[in-house]
């Protein structure tokens, strides 16, 4: 006897709990997902709507700005910052600009009047730039807009055009 129970109570006892450990792991392992990792990754909620680009890359400009851009079928969106990490804001005069081409017609951009947004360049190296950001770009000769928010990339390669020359 231990603590007044006989001690085929507590094997017994202790039998069950580690059967109820079994179970609540074996739970555990059917729960989880097959989690997807993508890098590079560009994505964002466009018109409310996800977009993800297929292909992606960034280009380091001679002027010290990077170009990142990110292609879907026959779209296109394009950002322009500064090569450091920091916040930046699009607009007509900012030092960072966001543009979203539909096919070879239709170019909505944030240098356009009311066009506005914000990236957050969170790391970069001289091999990857990651980062957030969000714009609203406006089509000049229509006024129509695409706005483009939640968006983030991910280890995005950077290309030094000046090493490629």
């Amino acid at each position: 006897m231990v603590n007044g129970q006989p001690l085929e109570a507590l094997f017994c006892y202790f039998y069950k709990v580690k059967k109820l450990w079994f179970l609540f792991f074996g739970l555990v392992l059917l729960a989880c997902e097959d989690t997807e990792f993508n890098s590079p990754a560009f994505e964002g909620l466009l018109n409310q709507e996800f977009w993800e680009a297929a292909e992606v890359f960034a280009v380091s400009n001679s002027d010290g700005s990077v170009t990142i851009d990110a292609t879907r079928s026959s779209e296109v969106v394009s950002i322009r910052f500064p090569r450091n990490v920091g916040d930046y804001e699009f607009g007509s005069i900012a030092a960072a600009v966001a543009q979203y081409t539909e096919g070879n017609a239709s170019v909505f951009s944030t240098t356009n009047e009311n066009g506005a947004g914000q990236i957050t360049v969170e790391g970069i190296t001289a091999e990857y730039v990651t980062g957030t950001f969000s714009f609203l770009a406006i089509q000049s000769d229509t006024g129509k807009e695409v706005f483009m928010q939640q968006g983030t990339f991910f280890q995005i390669p950077v290309i030094d055009l000046n090493e490629v020359q």
